[in-house]
């Protein structure tokens, strides 16, 4: 990038070089990369006539307000420090611009390919009134949870009820299904290996493949757990017993 170019237009106006300056920094990440002397009319274009709206609140061309091009000039010298690897000076860059009679117009997919990536670099958020669709504004957090009395009250009551706190998860076609703490757990039956049930008040009943399991699972402290191998088919696997440490 040359801001020399811009010099040479500005002249004693320091206002126009500060924001000039300003707008081929920022030009420069958007299109400074760029490598088609094709694209020369087209980027002139577009800054001299698009709005351009930044993500700090840089404007370029938004309404009437000062920081609004007051000709292709202003463009042309921008354009012409930008891309300075094309060796022009900013009336240079304005001829590219407004070509003579009989010279080819640059083609609208051009055109369409530097709005593009206007659009889409994360320091833009406007382009002509066309939101910029990269990256999108991430979603507010949401504040922690805060568990109502009411809630705590219930979460206390489910917690003295054997089976009161549980959860299901399972996978469908169509996407997960969640179930949790829905009343009292009663049964589960998963094929013809695993068997969970609630004979009576406190007492659940389990198969776990050839194991019969029996829990005695009182409101308050810790259950009692009866385990029997080979109950219900041949053992398959091993049971190990870890000491209490």
């Amino acid at each position: 990038m040359n801001l020399a170019r811009i010099d040479e237009y500005v002249g004693d106006s320091e206002f126009d070089r500060v924001f000039l300056t300003e707008v081929a920094k920022r030009v420069d990440a958007l299109w400074g990369h760029v490598r088609d002397e094709a694209a020369a009319r087209v980027a002139v274009g577009i800054l001299y006539l698009d709005t351009l709206v930044f993500r700090d609140g840089f404007k370029v061309n938004h309404g009437w307000e000062a920081n609004s091009f007051v000709g292709v000039d202003g463009a042309a010298a921008v354009m012409a420090a930008v891309w300075d690897w094309m060796g022009l000076d900013w009336l240079m860059m304005k001829k590219r611009f407004r070509p003579g009679p009989g010279e080819p117009q640059p083609p609208q997919s051009l055109h369409d390919e530097l709005r593009g990536m206007a659009i889409r670099h994360p320091s833009v958020v406007l382009v002509d009134d066309q939101p910029a669709r990269w990256p999108h504004w991430p979603a507010p957090e949401r504040p922690p949870p805060v568990e109502s009395k009411a809630a705590m009250r219930r979460r206390r009551r489910r917690l003295k009820v054997p089976g009161g706190i549980w959860r299901l998860f399972t996978q469908t076609d169509s996407g997960p299904v969640h179930f949790e703490n829905q009343g009292a757990l009663k049964e589960l039956v998963v094929g013809n290996w695993l068997h969970v049930e609630q004979v009576e008040d406190g007492v659940w009943w389990m198969r776990v493949g050839d194991m019969r399991i029996s829990v005695q699972a009182p409101r308050n402290g810790s259950p009692e757990v009866d385990v029997e191998r080979g109950f219900y088919d041949v053992v398959q696997g091993e049971t190990k017993c870890v000491p209490d440490e």
